[in-house]
């Protein structure tokens, strides 16, 4: 199957995090089947009901074949930051703190969409008075939610921005 002229995944919002980079690719498959999509076809009004289903058939089977590629990339991507948080509360939950916290860093330095990394970071270097730290994880969220914000404005997250920047006031008020 040809990919029709479209640059491959992997070639793909390489300047992104990596979290970032997986919404964008799964957007980049959702644009490839609508542009697919035949009832934009101008002259499938002129064609009998037989070759009219058949084209329908072909043009939907097409753009979902030509979307695979961007969908298996973003969900690849999501899977190892999944995995990589699934690992950090595992150790946190064991007592493997230090541990739990590389791997809360990880997720964050890749861009993480969810809460909760920055979240489970913010309480433990409170916990042990590392504000610095606590503020640069919630600044990190903030910059990671104004990214999203950029090419998804319904992003039900970006909410909690002035709670991260309230957060950070009071962070620095301890430092």
């Amino acid at each position: 199957m040809t990919n029709k002229g479209l640059p491959p995944p992997e070639r793909l919002f390489l300047s992104f995090p990596l979290g970032i980079r997986s919404v964008l690719l799964d957007q980049a498959s959702q644009a490839i089947e609508r542009a697919a999509y035949p009832f934009k076809d101008p002259n499938l009004a002129r064609l009998n009901l037989s070759l009219r289903l058949d084209h329908i058939t072909d043009s939907l089977e097409m753009g979902r074949n030509l979307a695979v590629p961007y969908r298996q990339a973003s969900l690849e991507i999501d899977d190892r930051l999944q995995k990589r948080l699934a690992s950090a509360l595992s150790m946190e939950r064991a007592g493997d703190i230090q541990a739990a916290v590389h791997s809360y860093e990880h997720c964050i330095e890749n861009g993480f969409l969810g809460s909760v990394p920055y979240e489970r970071l913010r309480i433990l270097y409170t916990r042990s008075h590392d504000y610095r730290s606590a503020i640069r994880v919630c600044t990190r969220y903030i910059e990671i939610l104004k990214m999203v914000s950029n090419f998804w404005p319904e992003y039900a997250a970006l909410r909690q921005i002035p709670e991260y920047e309230e957060r950070i006031g009071k962070l620095a008020a301890r430092t």
